[in-house]
C-alpha cells in the first residue's frame, strides 16, 4: 500500500511540474507575442520589458534574445549590447545561424566587413540553405569590389529563397540568359 501511494504521489509531482512547464512556457510565448507587437508598434521600452520578462521565465528562450537584440541595435543603435545579446543566442545554441547573421550585421554596420564576412560564413556553414547570409556575403564582396564573387553569392543566395538577392537581381536587370549561367551551380573555389 505504501509503495502504490509512493507511486502515486511521485506521478502526481511529476504532471504537476509537466502542468506548471505548459503554463511557463505558453506564458513566455505571450511575452514574446506582447513584445513583437510593441516593437511593429516603435515601442521599444514596452517591448523590452516584455522580453526581458520572458527571459526570466525561460533563460534559453532563443526568440526573446534575438528580437532583444534586434531591438538594441535598430531601436536603441546600440551596438554593443546587440552583439552581446546575439553571443548570448551561441552560448545557448551555437547552431543557431540567424544570430551569426546578425552579428554579421553590426559588423557590416560598423564597417568591419572582415568579421562580418567571417559571421557570414559560419552562418552558411550552419545552414549551408541560408539565402540571406550568401547575399550578405556578396554584398560584402561587391564593396570590396570583387564583382564577379559577388554576382555568384547573390545568385546563390536566391537559389536558396532570398528575397532581397531576387529583387536585387529584378533591378539591376540581370535577366534569364545570365541566369541560366549559373544554373548549374557556382565555381568550386567558393567556400
Amino acid at each position: 500500500m505504501k509503495r502504490n501511494t509512493l507511486l502515486l504521489l511521485s506521478l502526481a509531482v511529476m504532471m504537476a511540474a509537466s502542468i506548471a512547464s505548459k503554463a511557463q512556457s505558453r506564458e513566455v510565448m505571450i511575452l514574446y507575442n506582447n513584445a513583437f507587437v510593441h516593437q511593429k508598434e516603435y515601442r521599444p521600452d514596452e517591448a523590452m520589458k516584455c522580453l526581458r520578462l520572458a527571459i526570466q521565465l525561460d533563460s534559453t528562450f532563443v526568440p526573446a534574445y534575438n528580437l532583444m537584440g534586434y531591438i538594441y541595435e535598430d531601436a536603441y543603435v546600440q551596438y554593443d549590447s546587440a552583439l552581446m545579446t546575439y553571443r548570448k543566442i551561441l552560448d545557448i545554441d551555437s547552431n543557431y545561424s540567424k544570430a551569426y547573421v546578425n552579428i554579421g550585421h553590426i559588423f557590416f554596420l560598423m564597417k568591419k566587413y572582415d568579421e562580418a564576412l567571417k559571421c557570414n560564413e559560419k552562418a552558411v556553414a550552419v545552414d549551408p540553405t541560408y539565402g540571406d547570409a550568401y547575399f550578405n556575403i556578396g554584398w560584402i564582396y561587391n564593396i570590396r569590389g570583387d564583382l564577379e564573387k559577388s554576382i555568384e553569392y547573390i545568385f546563390r543566395a536566391a537559389q536558396f529563397g532570398s528575397r532581397e538577392a531576387k529583387e536585387f537581381l529584378d533591378r539591376n536587370g540581370y535577366n534569364e540568359d545570365l541566369q541560366e549561367d549559373y544554373s548549374d551551380g557556382f565555381n568550386d573555389d567558393i567556400e
